[in-house]
């Protein structure tokens, strides 16, 4: 099971400070027995081995993740040049990739009914200049 980075830490620090108790209760304090020790010390360092699997796993996901998103980055930006260099079947799945229902042709223009969503979030403003301010100058307009 994956958990986020932060909660994988905590757990491990929390098995270090008790598996750290363990040995002082046995080896400083005399407060258990070795039997009692060796019970509790395996136990502990069985849930230290399966946080450290866990905190493992979540460094490998981090790293599939930044790993993915730059491929996706390259592979936006580099695009043009990709389909130059690409044979056939690589060049189906890109054009599958960014015309995901292919394109349509009306005889005088080429349409893309749908296009990858990654582009939808490049698409400009609703309105042209909404975020631009009056071309009056920097006083403010007042009435005569």
């Amino acid at each position: 099971m994956i958990y986020c980075r932060a909660a994988v830490a905590q757990r491990l620090e929390t098995l270090r400070q008790r598996k750290e108790r363990v040995v002082n209760a046995y080896l400083y304090e005399g407060a258990i027995d070795k039997e009692t020790y060796q019970s509790h010390l395996a136990r502990v360092e069985e849930e230290l081995t399966l946080a450290r699997i866990d905190h493992y796993d979540t460094e490998i996901e981090e790293f599939d993740i930044e790993g993915t998103l730059a491929f996706a980055e390259h592979l936006i930006n580099e695009s043009s040049r990709l389909w130059i260099e690409a044979g056939l079947a690589q060049r189906q799945r890109l054009q599958k990739l960014f015309f995901p229902k292919g394109l349509s042709y009306d005889g005088e223009e080429f349409r893309t009914p749908l296009t990858c969503p990654f582009f939808n979030n490049l698409e400009g403003t609703p309105e042209p200049g909404w975020r631009l301010v009056a071309r009056t100058g920097f006083e403010p307009v007042l009435p005569a």
